[in-house]
């Protein structure tokens, strides 16, 4: 199956996905940022927690827009900005 990407569905539930774990995870850091700032031990504690499951599900969300890609569209060439690190 070599569909255009950009015809997918798939690739857009799995960018989906990533981009929404890539806003948390901006979102979880400026919090992270603050609470260092303010010298909260608790919310900063609990917010690297949270940081590291959401860069853990981002990291996983890229990993299977990659191997989807490479599956589903090994064929079609894919612009070098698709999986640009953020």
């Amino acid at each position: 199956m070599n569909l255009d990407p950009q015809d997918c569905q798939e690739c857009d539930r799995l960018v989906s996905q990533y981009e929404a774990a890539t806003f948390v995870q901006v979102k979880i850091h400026n919090q992270l940022d603050i609470a260092c700032r303010l010298r909260d031990r608790a919310l900063t504690r609990r917010l690297t927690l949270e940081a590291y499951e959401i860069t853990a599900r981002r990291t996983t969300a890229r990993e299977a827009l990659a191997r989807h890609r490479q599956s589903a569209h090994a064929a079609v060439k894919q612009p070098d900005y698709a999986l640009a690190a953020r």
